[in-house]
């Protein structure tokens, strides 16, 4: 998965660079370089339109073929437990379900990864289209400003602060420059501050899971959704493919999260993909998870995988079966990111824990799960 991720990132850093170097570096705006400043702006524009193609030909070729990677993989997991039924075939059900979560990850305008990548590089779009403004404004005030200081500055008796204030009358009197650049500002608009702007095209502000805005430089945000569309490809491929084998249950992956978050309350745990195994089992559905289910934040390492009980060891079952606490379930991330930080962390966990130690079986769906395991064994 890595490597298609990577071309997707080394894309994006190749407009970063084209972004940064010719457009940064430059820019000049005094009075002969005006049709450059202009020339280099289209072109911004030019180099963001070329991606935004370069990126929906990477999502339509990479994520439908990691999402059939996926289903292999679950097969080759069924087929070694001995739980591939050979009777099973592609339906047409089966084919509508699978297009129609590929075409989710990929195009979904709110959440697939055209959209999410769309919704970026226009956000760029626009502060393009706000610096092409500010250098119309100024060029507008350079000329305005030759004007003014040629009709006021000839007039006999009137000093410099005389000659400063009719200018500035004159530049807030004029409906673009007072509509387009905050009043206040009006004196300090120049290339200056159009080229800190510049400066700042190649980065874009995304909410962070504890509230307020993370600035990242756009290549890094094109390797944080695909990462993210990727790994959820991955999840919704097999849940299809274990559903379709009649396999009810997945368990959430016992690696380490990078960070110490909410992660911990759900590693190990097991989760139901139907309403009939969650009232069996006494686990909870995997909706209920934040985000619907791994990975359930952008930098979350953690994968479902299909848990057949019949061939799990007893601890591994005891600790699956445990429920993660019910403050935990039916919130988005960020809401029980804040809880388990508010609730001490880690030790959340730990308590957790201690608790499904002594109560974790005593349920009616879990209690009836023991009993026919130990009359089978």
């Amino acid at each position: 998965m890595a490597e298609p991720i990577d071309s997707l990132v080394r894309i994006y850093r190749d407009a970063v660079k084209s972004l940064s170097r010719d457009l940064v570096a430059g820019i000049d705006l005094e009075l002969g370089g005006r049709a450059r400043t202009f020339a280099l702006i289209q072109r911004s524009l030019q180099i963001l339109r070329e991606l935004d193609k370069k990126t929906e030909i990477w999502a339509l070729r990479h994520i439908p073929q990691i999402y059939r990677t996926a289903q292999k993989d679950t097969i080759r997991q069924l087929r070694r437990f001995g739980l591939l039924r050979r009777d099973v075939r592609a339906s047409r059900a089966s084919l509508v379900i699978n297009r129609t979560a590929i075409e989710a990850l990929v195009s979904n305008p709110d959440s697939g990864f055209l959209g999410l990548m769309g919704k970026a590089t226009q956000e760029i779009k626009n502060r393009v289209k706000t610096i092409q403004t500010q250098a119309k404004v100024l060029r507008q005030q350079q000329r305005v400003i030759n004007e003014t200081i040629a009709r006021v500055g000839i007039l006999e008796g009137q000093n410099l602060n005389e000659v400063r204030d009719a200018l500035v009358d004159e530049l807030v009197s004029l409906k673009d420059s007072s509509d387009l650049v905050w009043r206040p500002k009006l004196r300090s608009l120049g290339s200056g501050n159009i080229l800190r702007n510049m400066a700042d095209l190649p980065f874009v502000r995304i909410p962070t899971a504890v509230g307020g805005e993370r600035h990242l430089r756009v290549d890094d945000y094109a390797s944080l959704v695909a990462r993210t569309k990727t790994r959820q490809a991955v999840t919704l491929a097999r849940r299809s493919k274990l559903l379709q084998h009649d396999q009810q249950l997945v368990k959430i992956t016992l690696n380490k999260p990078l960070q110490d978050d909410a992660c911990w309350l759900y590693i190990g745990k097991v989760f139901a993909l139907t309403r009939a195994a969650s009232e069996e089992f006494g686990v909870p559905h995997v909706n209920q998870l934040p985000s619907g289910g791994t990975p359930f934040h952008p930098n979350c390492t953690h994968n479902e995988v299909g848990f057949f009980i019949e061939n799990a060891p007893e601890e591994v079952i005891k600790l699956g079966l445990q429920r993660p606490p019910e403050w935990a379930l039916n919130r988005t991330w960020p809401q029980v990111e804040k809880e388990f930080r508010g609730r001490g962390g880690i030790l959340v966990v730990k308590d957790v824990n201690r608790a499904g130690s002594r109560f974790g079986l005593e349920t009616g769906g879990r209690q009836r799960r023991r009993a026919q395991l130990e009359a089978a064994g």
